[in-house]
């Protein structure tokens, strides 16, 4: 009997990566979940719903990594894929790795570095942002700008936490208000990544 569903993604190879592919690896990402659900209800029918999700791995690149695994792009990739991962119902999912060697490339597939005093890589710093949303209830809003990408968390704590990802070069001020059930939000605490 089918209890789970394990798979991996890793958009990139070595050499080929890229901003744009990158973040279109999100999309390509929920379109594939969406496919997987849509084949296990075929094979399974009501029964798909008990299926559990496990992405054994994920990163950026397969194998190899190079310097955009250390860079900003990195964060932000991962910022939208802990919302990818949410939205799409994966029940588990293990990041690759906790730490690795460098590679040839300049790149680090690791959450911190091989050294002495185990410094943290950047990537390290988005799981420490959204540790404290674990249990609360996620939104996806639509988005409103090309390069925007807009992720709401109600934390158990009854905060509302937003993730707002620019994947532009603009500088353009944004003014942002947030109204839900009357009340509104007001910015108290920012992360700023660049």
């Amino acid at each position: 009997i089918l209890e789970a569903v394990s798979f991996t993604f890793f958009p990139q190879e070595p050499g080929e990566e890229d901003e744009r592919s990158l973040r279109g690896s999100l999309q390509q990402f929920r379109v594939r979940m969406t496919a997987l659900r849509h084949q296990l209800s075929e094979i399974l029918g009501p029964r798909a719903n008990e299926i559990v999700f496990l992405l054994a791995g994920y990163n950026s690149v397969t194998w190899e990594p190079g310097p955009q695994t250390l860079s900003d792009m990195q964060v932000l990739w991962l910022s939208e894929m802990i919302g990818a991962l949410v939205e799409s119902g994966v029940d588990l999912a293990a990041y690759w790795t906790l730490l690795s060697e460098s590679s040839p490339r300049g790149g680090d597939y690791g959450l911190i570095q091989r050294s002495p005093d185990f410094p943290p890589r950047p990537a390290y710093y988005v799981f420490q942002a959204f540790r404290r949303l674990q249990g609360g209830r996620w939104w996806a809003l639509p988005p409103g700008v090309t390069d925007l990408s807009l992720q709401a968390v109600e934390g158990t704590d009854g905060e509302l936490y937003l993730v707002l990802i620019h994947w532009g070069s603009s500088t353009d001020a944004m003014d942002l208000r947030v109204r839900r059930n009357g009340r509104v939000f007001q910015v108290t605490e920012a992360w700023h990544v660049t």
